[in-house]
């Protein structure tokens, strides 16, 4: 995200970001109610979704990118990927393609084990946000996912008041942020994919990778997930080479499922790099 870092960022209560990330974050929330009313349609927030398979064609897709400057696709074959990915370069679109990590019939208790064994160092605990959480800690969560390269979310999102959610957060002895994540259904409640929860946005601080703080935090946050809502499936979307986070979805329960996601850039409305 390094266009994010050449002007001073907002860690805002409810948005969050700068230029473009503002508006289309604002634009989400201005049309949350026209996307609920329209299947295929996802409101991510941080960016607009569109469920494959659904009825919107490769001349669609393109069009609402070029309209609201980028789009996720979900759920694609690997010839799927490839097709959109020829017809993102065709329209003048970035495409960047993303491997989903799903759960099987045994996330559930593999989350729950890590959940029950790994616990916090002395001095450290969790935070769970929700719709009372203070403008500090939605800022405290957001700056440190900023920090390590992931996305950001608004804090309506991370309160979740727009969706079934957990947004966990480590607090190490000093008061401090170590790590952070989020999981939540964003789906249609009446759509086939109700129940799919997104697990994602899992950054840990440089001080404190390479202990297993990451894996914790992702199982742990999926574990409060079935045990809270309705989960019929959990995806991760991972860059094909991002082999550590690769490896710690594998350990926290999610497996390759051969399914994939893309996002797609208007390059000149949104400037790149949008996710790690």
């Amino acid at each position: 995200m390094n266009h994010l870092k050449q002007k001073k960022l907002t860690y805002g209560y409810e948005f969050f970001g700068v230029g473009t990330h503002l508006e289309l974050q604002r634009k989400m929330a201005r049309m949350s109610s026209v996307v609920s009313r329209t299947p295929g349609l996802l409101n991510l927030w941080r960016g607009l979704g569109i469920e494959w398979g659904s009825e919107f064609s490769l001349d669609e897709v393109a069009g609402i990118v070029h309209e609201y400057g980028m789009a996720v696709v979900l759920f694609l074959s690997e010839n799927e990927v490839a097709d959109i990915a020829s017809h993102a370069d065709q329209n003048g679109l970035v495409c960047h393609p993303y491997a989903l990590l799903e759960s099987h019939e045994d996330t559930e208790a593999i989350c729950a084990k890590i959940a029950q064994e790994r616990t916090l160092p002395t001095g450290w605990r969790e935070i769970l946000l929700d719709k009372d959480s203070s403008p500090e800690w939605i800022a405290a969560f957001q700056k440190l996912s900023d920090e390590q390269g992931v996305a950001p979310s608004p804090g309506c999102l991370l309160r979740g008041l727009v969706c079934n959610a957990v947004s966990l957060m480590y607090i190490d002895e000093q008061d401090r942020p170590a790590s952070v994540v989020f999981v939540g259904d964003r789906h249609h409640a009446s759509g086939p994919y109700a129940g799919h929860f997104f697990a994602g946005g899992a950054a840990v601080g440089p001080k404190y990778r390479g202990l297993g703080f990451g894996v914790s935090i992702f199982a742990r946050a999926m574990h409060y997930a079935y045990q809270s809502f309705e989960v019929k499936n959990i995806h991760a979307a991972v860059k094909i080479e991002n082999l550590p986070s690769t490896r710690m979805c594998r350990r926290a329960g999610l497996t390759d499922q051969s399914r994939h996601s893309v996002i797609l850039f208007d390059q000149d409305k949104f400037g790149g790099e949008f996710t790690r």
